[in-house]
């Protein structure tokens, strides 16, 4: 480790008395990346100047594509498992930095990616989260998927990036003004089968729908849309169909949103999700959840009865009948299906 720390040092000392040579600068922000490899090393690179020196070699070299990838890639290394340099990073106005990178060089597919790591590492520090949106990032990740809506890979750093950014409240209505939400829903349309992307971007979906201010923008931009094809395209994925149960049952709350969550296959979605993992216990509280307020609308209530809902709400109790949020849940589903009489019928004969 002294070896490393004697390196971290000199690199340092290297980059600040070469500030405007460029060659030294993306070298030397190389030689940091190669270093950071482990926790340790992470935290020697902030207790060194490593994070100074690496904002000023990207404000000095602004139009330098390579610089700001590297740089990029510096900062999201040493912040991933560090409170302080996620701190430092944002104090020393490394946040503005990755932004004005991924802005100017927003063709660059690997600037675009590191950048939107690093946002996404860097909104893991609750201080940072404000400082994020006042700055531009989620203009900039909106950007970044604009840019390179085919590249999975940029799609789902970005995604990852939004939802990080997002747990901030004070954030989320940034993201209907930025045309977060849209984005979202169509980097989700570019990649339905890649699992990491539509996770993501349910759990993305989720998150902003618990606002009540974007339940109904999350649904008239495409989200409700993508959450079903999520949930169409990838059948066995688990987590998954966690996550789009939970977005569905929480977009179900907005009654304006029902209507098109029938439509366009919510119900069928849903009960088909209960039925592939009857055993999950979110799966049977948020299933039962959306099967309640989507049955709130009379033609979502003969559609859930059509796709053999109410047996799967049956069974949902007798397999967790010691779970009490379950049958909460459960039995609010039942109250509103029983006011249809062919629901009726089913379940007398189910018991």
């Amino acid at each position: 480790m002294a070896l490393v720390e004697g390196g971290i040092e000199a690199v340092v000392k290297c980059m600040a008395a070469h500030r405007a040579d460029r060659t030294v600068q993306e070298l030397g922000l190389r030689v940091l990346v190669m270093l950071t490899d482990n926790i340790e090393a992470q935290v020697k690179v902030g207790q060194l100047g490593g994070i100074q020196c690496t904002i000023q070699a990207m404000d000095a070299h602004v139009e330098d594509c390579k610089v700001q990838e590297q740089g990029c890639r510096v900062l999201c290394e040493v912040a991933v498992s560090n409170a302080w340099n996620k701190m430092n990073i944002g104090k020393e106005g490394g946040i503005a930095a990755v932004v004005r990178a991924v802005l100017q060089h927003v063709a660059d597919r690997s600037v675009a990616e590191q950048g939107c790591r690093c946002l996404c590492s860097l909104a893991y520090y609750w201080r940072n989260l404000p400082l994020i949106s006042e700055q531009g990032g989620v203009r900039a990740v909106v950007a970044a998927i604009a840019a390179h809506v085919q590249d999975a890979k940029v799609g789902e750093c970005a995604c990852a990036a939004l939802l990080g950014i997002a747990g901030y409240p004070a954030n989320r209505p940034n993201f209907a003004t930025d045309g977060g939400i849209s984005a979202v829903v169509a980097v989700m349309g570019a990649h339905q089968d890649h699992v990491g992307v539509q996770e993501k971007g349910c759990r993305l979906v989720w998150v902003l729908s618990e606002d009540l201010d974007l339940q109904e923008i999350v649904g008239r931009h495409g989200g409700i849309m993508a959450v079903v094809g999520a949930m169409y395209h990838n059948r066995t994925a688990w987590e998954l169909q966690g996550l789009g149960v939970t977005a569905l049952c929480s977009l179900a709350r907005f009654a304006d949103n029902r209507e098109l969550l029938g439509r366009i296959g919510a119900v069928g979605a849903v009960v088909s999700a209960m039925k592939a993992f009857p055993e999950d216990r979110v799966m049977a509280v948020q299933g039962s959840l959306a099967l309640c307020y989507l049955s709130c609308d009379p033609m979502n209530a003969l559609l859930i009865h059509d796709a053999a809902g109410v047996p799967v709400v049956v069974a949902t109790m007798c397999r967790h009948e010691a779970d009490r949020d379950v049958q909460e849940s459960a039995c609010w589903a039942m109250c509103n299906l029983a006011d249809t009489p062919a629901s009726q019928e089913v379940i007398m004969m189910a018991g």
